[in-house]
């Protein structure tokens, strides 16, 4: 885990397609889009803009946490089943 953003370009384009495809959903799970909560407070198409605006807020809001984090955990081990 690394305590800074990947600015490789070809690790943004991945989030961001991920980021899209979150809001679209795809052939098993609608996406976020089709949550009308969701649509009425931010947008119904997913613009540059609007992507810009949500990478600048998980940037302020939710990394920050996880940069700092402090608990190490440990992975919980699994026993093997015979």
């Amino acid at each position: 885990m690394t305590q800074s953003i990947d600015r490789d370009e070809s690790r943004q384009r991945q989030a961001r397609d991920k980021l899209i495809q979150a809001w679209q959903g795809n052939g098993q799970a609608p996406g976020e889009g089709k949550d009308p909560y969701l649509q009425r407070l931010l947008m119904r198409q997913l613009e540059e803009q609007h992507i810009e605006a949500i990478i600048s807020a998980v940037e302020r809001y939710l990394l920050p946490p996880f940069m700092f984090n402090l608990a190490k955990s440990e992975p919980v081990k699994r026993e093997k089943k015979a």
